[in-house]
C-alpha cells in the first residue's frame, strides 16, 4: 500500500471468499512423536509427544471477476485481461491450501465446478450450505453438497431471471449431469475455454462484461 500517492491505487478485479465446509466437520486427533533424528556425541537427544487435531471434508470455494476493471488495469488489453482470467481460473480450480502438505497430501480433484458470466453483479451460491448438509444414508458428504448447490442455483435462476447472465456451465465428476448449473463441460480445459468464451464482449458491445467463477470441492 502507498499512502499519499493517488497515481499508485488500483482497483482491485477480484474477489475471493473464504472456503468453509458445507457440512458439520468433526476434529480427528492424531498422536505422534517426534524424535531427535542424529544427536551430537555425548547428548542424550529430545523427543516431543504431542496430539494433532486433523479435520477434512467437503468445501465450497467462491471467487468473482470482474473483467471490465481488469482490462482496465491492464491498459484496456482485453486479450490479456482474458488470459489473466484464464491462468486464474486454473489456479482456482486446481490450487489447494498447502499448510502440512507433506503430512496429509491434500493433492485432491474439485468434485463439481460451475460459473456463470453475468452483466450485472455477481451472485454466490454460498446460501446454499446456510443449514449444513447431511450425510447420505450410505454415507458421504458429496452427493447432498451437489443437490444442494444445485436447488440453490435454480431458486436463484428462478429469482434474477436469465437476461443478465450471458452464459453458464459446469462440470462434474457425478455421472449425470446437474442441468440447472448450466451445460455440461467434460474436462477442466474446456470449461475454462467455454467461461472465457462467454465473457468475450458481444459485438459492439461498451465494454467487457463481468465474469463470476464458483467451485465446490
Amino acid at each position: 500500500m502507498l499512502a499519499g500517492h493517488d497515481e499508485s491505487h488500483v482497483t482491485g478485479a477480484v474477489h475471493l471468499a473464504w472456503a468453509f465446509t458445507t457440512h458439520v466437520g468433526d476434529l480427528q486427533p492424531d498422536f505422534f512423536t517426534a524424535g531427535e533424528d542424529w544427536p551430537a556425541d555425548g547428548d542424550p537427544g529430545s523427543a516431543h509427544l504431542d496430539t494433532a487435531l486433523l479435520t477434512s471434508g467437503v468445501f465450497y470455494r467462491y471467487a468473482t471477476v470482474n473483467l471490465t476493471q481488469l482490462t482496465e488495469n491492464t491498459g484496456g488489453d482485453l486479450a490479456h485481461a482474458q488470459r489473466l482470467a484464464e491462468l486464474f481460473m486454473e489456479a482456482f480450480l486446481l490450487s489447494l491450501p498447502q499448510a502440512k502438505r507433506t503430512s496429509t497430501a491434500p493433492h485432491t480433484l474439485p468434485d463439481t465446478a460451475a460459473y456463470v458470466v453475468r452483466d450485472r453483479r455477481p451472485v454466490s451460491y454460498a446460501p446454499a450450505f446456510e443449514q449444513p448438509v447431511e450425510a447420505a444414508a450410505a454415507g458421504g458428504f458429496l452427493a447432498p453438497s451437489r443437490q444442494a448447490l444445485a436447488d440453490y442455483a435454480a431458486l436463484a435462476t428462478r429469482m434474477t431471471g436469465t437476461r443478465h447472465r450471458v452464459g453458464h456451465g459446469h462440470l462434474t465428476l457425478h455421472p449425470e449431469p446437474l442441468a440447472a448449473l448450466g451445460p455440461h463441460h467434460p474436462s477442466y480445459d474446456e470449461f475454462i475455454a467455454a467461461a472465457l468464451t462467454a465473457s468475450a464482449p458481444a459485438a459492439g458491445a461498451a465494454s467487457p462484461r463481468t465474469g463470476r467463477t464458483k467451485t465446490t470441492a
